[in-house]
């Protein structure tokens, strides 16, 4: 068996073994190794004493050739069991006297240049020269034998391997108690993770043995199965909250293989193919059975598109149910990652629009109708216009030749007879000029308001200071004699219909005189705002001012809020400033309280001006 397929018990067991064998045998060779230098110094030291001791009393045997003297004193070696021969060479090198321990002496050893001793063939050798007043008579030779020496050693090394084994069990038994508290700790931690994974039950907890590290581990294995049981919890709530949902929507789920091309449905999707309410799995041909003949090949190269490129799928299709019924469906898929990186696939939902498809052809049938009462009313306005405009053309001729004789007759009068007419008949004979002359100015605004619709703009870019300076120009008739005070704040250049907005601002301002003509100084203010759609122009005056409620009917065709006897004016100047208006694309309105002035205002698109 492997190593790494061992038990943790196992592994930290053989670890500890192999780690204290290691460390024990490394102090074992160690000791060994200082006991054999130890030993070997101490002998040589003790040996290299004795030695001197022989060899300094033996110089005067050397020198008086004292063999029996010399023998003598080398049989007291006897009493070191380690000493098993001696020898006591002259200065020419010849054997002069000896000692063994039965065995044959040493004969002619020479000692090595500078050394005073040397390990030989399991034996020490000792050398130390004779010397007589300063003149070497000879050299002294010791063999120690070292087998007592390494008896010794061994005897060391028994105590020492002892020792060694004692520690050795020891460490065995440590070991055993270390492991039990670290692998005791993992193996609750892998049996609580075992029984989670066969039976998922998340309510199980390991057990604390202990507030080491492995202890803080199985606190925070807990925790992280607390909140995965609460995360369990709530995604079963979001799980039924979605089926809920999904129920309530009458809303299918699918599931789809593109490498086993196989479908995975839940009941609602079967049910709306016509099959029986409950979840199953099938081909993709069989589901592809089920749909229309003319939706069949998109729906194929839809779904084999989305996972090809891996975007989005949405789909509307018809099947056909058993009973021969068409139904609509609308189809909605996204391509997903597979866990663990086993490709992809597709999720989706599927609902029954066969009601709003319903819906929409009827709201289609009534659109084709609605079109075609529009084109058949827009005829009817067109002809209404073209109507109105002729008769605009024919009151206009109509009633302009009896005005031009009522007018031309009167005013031959006031030139001729107008000195011998009584106070009263000239007072009629005015009444009827300027009655005639105001009859002539409401046929001209009228036919003037009723070509605007059927005149074309004419756009251009025009600088809106410069058009309302032509209009002062012309309005200072009715400001002679007054005081007035104009407020004008720059105006931006604008893309509009010169002549028609020309005639929006004479309106406006026409009126803003006339209304505040009771003030001394009447106060007109012409200024603008800009929003992001829009810029608003507005004329603002301190006259007489009107009730707001009723704004609306300023501008419409002879509509006042004032009697001809406190201000002229015929009611058409307001609409055709509306009418114009409308034709830029923008709208007027108006602000104002009785004896607070009034403020009109209009708006143009930002598209066509500003």
């Amino acid at each position: 068996m492997k190593l790494a397929d061992l038990p943790i018990r196992r592994k930290l067991l053989a670890m500890a073994l192999v780690i204290t064998a290691i460390v024990l045998l490394a102090s074992c060779a160690l000791l060994v190794a200082f006991d054999l230098v130890s030993l070997r110094r101490e002998l040589t030291r003790e040996v290299g004493t004795l030695s001197e001791i022989i060899a300094e009393n033996s110089s005067a045997a050397l020198a008086f050739s004292a063999r029996e003297d010399a023998a003598e004193l080398l049989a007291t070696l006897k009493a070191e069991r380690s000493v098993v021969s001696a020898a006591l060479y002259d200065s020419g090198g010849r054997l002069f006297a000896s000692f063994s321990d039965g065995a044959a002496p040493e004969t002619a050893i020479h000692p090595p240049a500078g050394a005073s001793h040397v390990f030989r063939d399991g034996k020490l050798y000792t050398y130390r020269p004779v010397i007589q007043n300063g003149r070497q008579l000879g050299y002294l030779v010791v063999c120690t034998d070292l087998r007592w020496w390494y008896e010794r050693l061994g005897m060391y090394v028994g105590v020492t391997v002892g020792l060694v084994g004692l520690a050795f069990i020891a460490s065995v038994v440590f070991s055993t108690f270390l492991r039990n508290s670290i692998t005791r700790p993992i193996e609750e931690l892998s049996r609580i993770a075992r029984r989670i994974s066969e039976e998922a039950d998340f309510s199980v907890r390991a057990r604390q043995l202990g507030n080491d590290e492995l202890g803080e581990l199985t606190v925070i294995f807990n925790h992280m199965l607390d909140q995965i049981q609460q995360r369990e919890a709530e995604l079963r709530e979001s799980e039924a909250q979605r089926r809920i949902a999904l129920d309530a929507a009458a809303l299918g789920t699918w599931r789809y293989d593109p490498a086993t091309k196989r479908s995975l449905r839940d009941g609602t999707v079967n049910g709306l193919l016509g099959l029986e309410a409950e979840p199953s799995e099938s081909s993709l041909e069989e589901l592809l059975c089920r749909i229309h003949s003319e939706d069949r090949e998109h729906v194929r190269t839809t779904l084999q598109h989305s996972v090809e490129t891996r975007s989005d799928m949405e789909i509307e299709y018809r099947v056909v149910l058993p009973d021969g019924a068409i139904r609509w469906l609308r189809d909605r898929g996204r391509v997903l990652e597979a866990p663990g990186g086993r490709g992809i696939y597709l999720a989706g939902a599927v609902l029954d629009i066969t009601e709003r498809k319903a819906a929409e052809e009827q709201v289609l049938r009534l659109n084709a109708d609605l079109e075609e009462r529009v084109a058949q009313r827009t005829a009817e306005l067109e002809d209404s216009n073209r109507n109105l405009e002729a008769f605009a053309y024919s009151v206009s001729h109509d009633l302009r030749a009896p005005l031009r004789i009522i007018s031309g007759y009167a005013e031959v009068l006031m030139e001729d007879r107008w000195a011998e007419l009584p106070e009263d008949h000239r007072m009629c004979l005015s009444r009827i000029v300027d009655g005639a002359r105001k009859m002539n100015r409401l046929i001209d605004d009228l036919l003037q308001f009723s070509r605007l619709g059927k005149q074309p703009l004419k756009l251009e870019h025009t600088a809106l200071d410069r058009l309302i300076d032509d209009v002062l120009g012309d309005l200072e008739r009715e400001t002679h004699g007054r005081r007035v005070e104009w407020h004008r704040a720059p105006l931006p250049a604008v893309d509009c219909d010169p002549g028609l907005m020309r005639q929006v601002f004479s309106n406006l301002l026409s009126n803003a005189l006339k209304y505040s003509r009771p003030r001394n100084p009447a106060v007109v203010e012409i200024d603008h705002r800009e929003t992001q759609r829009e810029m608003i122009l507005f004329v603002r005056d301190n006259g007489v001012g009107f009730d707001s409620a009723g704004s609306e009917r300023l501008f419409g065709v002879f509509q006042r809020l004032h009697s001809a006897q406190e201000f002229e004016g015929n009611g058409v100047g307001l609409a055709t400033a509306a009418r114009i208006i409308r034709r830029h694309g923008g709208r007027i309105w108006a602000d104002s309280k009785p004896d607070h002035g009034a403020t009109f205002y209009f708006s143009l698109p930002r598209t066509n001006g500003g």
